[in-house]
């Protein structure tokens, strides 16, 4: 792989609220599985994060919340450093020059709604 990460071409999967259903997503690529773990979280409404259960393969990623999904907002809360498995990041491909690709600084967020 030799482009930047798109989260455009990610499918998310909302999940039905008063249940634990897991919210998915599947990547376009491999990602590093760490990264996985660690840069990528669920917010609430209030911006403190939801306490669940990651699981990942590096191509799929999905969040099981320890209490039920509420009919509120949540954040998926995306980190700028997150990696696929060839070094690639939102910001730039791993062999990108310097100055050639767009930085991205802040983390990527995608409200979502259980419904």
């Amino acid at each position: 792989q030799r482009t930047a990460i798109n989260p455009d071409n990610w499918q998310a999967w909302t999940t039905p609220a008063d249940t634990r259903t897991p919210f998915s997503l599947a990547f376009d690529r491999y990602m590093d599985v760490g990264a996985g773990r660690r840069l990528i979280r669920i917010l609430d409404d209030q911006g403190a994060a939801v306490p669940g259960t990651v699981e990942t393969d590096g191509l799929n990623w999905s969040f099981t919340p320890d209490n039920p999904w509420r009919r509120r907002d949540y954040i998926l809360d995306v980190d700028p450093e997150l990696e696929d498995i060839s070094g690639n990041t939102m910001g730039a491909a791993f062999d990108a020059g310097a100055g050639t690709m767009g930085q991205v600084d802040e983390a990527l967020e995608l409200t979502f709604r259980p419904e």
